[in-house]
C-alpha cells in the first residue's frame, strides 16, 4: 500500500469516527459520547478512535466542527438560491428550517448539544464565536445590512430550536407566516387596549 493509500484510508476512518460520534450525540446527547461509543457506532476499533482522537476533548471539537460545517453548508445553499433569485427569501428560510428539523436534524441537534459543551470550554470559544457570526454573515449579501442579517439569523435559529421541540413538528403552512413576519415585519398596528 502506498503512503497516499494509507493517508486516504486514515482520513476515511477518521471521518467514519466523526460521523459515528455525531450520531451518538444526536441520539444520546453529549454525555453519551465516549471513544468506545464512537468506535461502536463507526464500526471501528477503540484503538482507531484513540489513535485519531487522543483525548475526548479532541473528539468533541471534531464533532462540533463537523456538525457546524453541515449546518453551514445548508445555510450557504440557502444564500445561493436567494441571490440567484431562484426562490423567495421567506420560502428559502422555511426550506432551511424544515431541512434542519427533518433530513438535517442529526447535525442540527448535535450542533446544539455541542454548543452547550463548547460554551464552557476556553479552547472551543473561537469555534463558538465563528458559528455565532456565520449565519448572519451568510445572510449579509441578501440583506446588505448587518443588523438586519443578524436579526433574521437569530429569528431562524429560534424557530429551528422551537421546531425541534414541537410534537408534531411545524408544517410549511405554520412556519411561513412566522418567517414572513421576521423577514418583513408586521404592518398591522398593535391591538389597542
Amino acid at each position: 500500500m502506498t503512503v497516499d493509500g494509507r493517508r486516504a484510508r486514515g482520513a476515511a476512518t477518521r471521518q467514519a469516527i466523526v460521523d459515528g460520534a455525531l450520531t451518538v450525540v444526536a441520539a444520546e446527547g453529549v454525555e453519551g459520547l465516549s471513544h468506545r461509543a464512537a468506535a461502536a457506532q463507526a464500526g471501528v476499533s477503540l484503538a482507531s478512535t484513540t489513535y485519531h482522537f487522543a483525548s475526548l476533548g479532541d473528539l468533541y471539537l471534531a464533532v462540533f466542527a463537523e456538525s457546524a460545517r453541515r449546518v453551514r453548508d445548508d445555510q450557504l445553499a440557502l444564500r445561493e438560491r436567494v441571490t440567484a433569485h431562484e426562490v423567495d427569501p421567506a420560502d428559502a428560510c422555511v426550506d432551511l428550517i424544515l431541512h434542519q428539523i427533518g433530513p438535517g436534524r442529526e447535525a442540527t441537534v448535535t450542533l446544539i448539544g455541542m454548543l452547550q459543551w463548547a460554551s464552557r470550554r476556553s479552547d472551543a470559544k473561537p469555534l463558538v464565536q465563528a458559528w455565532r457570526r456565520e449565519l448572519g454573515d451568510t445572510l449579509l449579501p441578501v440583506y446588505r445590512d448587518e443588523a438586519r442579517a443578524r436579526g433574521v439569523a437569530l429569528g431562524i435559529r429560534g424557530l429551528v430550536a422551537d421546531a425541534l421541540l414541537a410534537d408534531p413538528p411545524p408544517t410549511r403552512a405554520e412556519l411561513a407566516p412566522v418567517v414572513r413576519a421576521i423577514l418583513f415585519g408586521n404592518s398591522a398596528p398593535p391591538p389597542s387596549h
